[in-house]
């Protein structure tokens, strides 16, 4: 289970820092997964600049990844805290 855990951990990480490095190369064809079908995205933002609206919309991508890895970390240490504790209990038992 520790493994697992830590293996999952490492895919999280992994899919974590490729959003964040999308985000920065510009990279937006992955945005049409979120939106929901027969709405158009561009349509039904509010009148603003462009510039502005890219900007926020890649700050909350990264920050989004940002998240993503934090969550990956926490499941690899999960997975190392339990890989620990059952080594512990092995070595306590006779």
């Amino acid at each position: 289970m520790g493994t697992f855990l830590k293996v999952a951990g490492v895919v999280v990480l992994i899919a974590g820092a490729a959003l964040i490095i999308l985000s920065i190369a510009g990279m937006w064809w992955f945005a049409d997964w979120v939106s929901p079908p027969g709405v158009d995205f561009e349509e039904n933002v509010l009148p603003m600049p462009w510039g502005a609206f890219a900007l926020a919309q890649r700050l909350g991508v990264m920050l989004g990844g940002v998240l993503i890895i934090l969550g990956g970390a926490a499941l690899f240490c999960l997975g190392n805290i339990y890989n620990d504790v059952r080594q512990l209990k092995d070595r306590l038992q006779p």
